[in-house]
């Protein structure tokens, strides 16, 4: 089951989702729908990981969301 985290506007964004993710453990998925100009482009991350449980994956998503605040 996939959960959508958030959205990403530039490179910069993405990457800072990346490292939130890896912190946690938690893998993403990153799907670029159009690129706008260099470095800048419309991206929408999720959570994809059919293994875990509903109560766990909400945990991981408000987590990983809270680390990627930190970092911005």
């Amino acid at each position: 089951m996939r959960h959508k985290l958030g959205k990403a506007t530039s490179q910069q964004e993405i990457n800072v989702w990346r490292k939130a993710a890896k912190s946690c453990g938690m893998p993403i998925q990153i799907e670029i729908w159009e690129r706008l100009k260099p470095y800048r482009m419309n991206a929408v991350i999720s959570v994809y990981d059919p293994d875990l449980g509903d109560i766990w994956q909400k945990y991981q998503k408000t987590l990983i969301k809270t680390i990627y605040k930190r970092h911005i």
